[in-house]
C-alpha cells in the first residue's frame, strides 16, 4: 500500500522525495525492525499526521482499490 501512501501524500503538496522518503523509513521500520506495522507507523508519523487524516490514511490501505477491475480482466480472459 506504499504507492497509495506516497501519491496521497503528493496530492496534499509534499514532494514526492519528501514523500518517498518518509514512506520508505515507515516501511522498512515495520520491515526490518519488527517496530510496529506499516499503517500503524504511519499513524505515528508526525509528517504524515500533518498531511493525511487517519480516514484518508485507512483509504490507502483498502484492497478494493486493487480489486476494481477484477470483473473487466476476468471478462477479457473468459472467466
Amino acid at each position: 500500500y506504499s504507492q497509495r501512501v506516497m501519491l496521497a501524500l503528493c496530492d496534499k503538496g509534499m514532494l514526492r522525495e519528501d514523500a518517498y522518503r518518509i514512506v520508505q523509513a515507515n516501511a522498512h521500520q515495520a520491515w526490518n525492525h519488527s517496530e510496529g506495522d506499516f499503517k500503524t507507523n504511519l499513524l505515528n508519523d508526525t509528517q504524515v499526521m500533518e498531511k493525511l487524516t487517519k480516514i484518508e490514511i485507512e483509504a490507502c490501505f483498502n484492497p478494493d482499490y486493487y480489486l476494481r477491475n477484477i470483473h473487466t480482466i476476468y471478462d477479457r480472459v473468459g472467466i
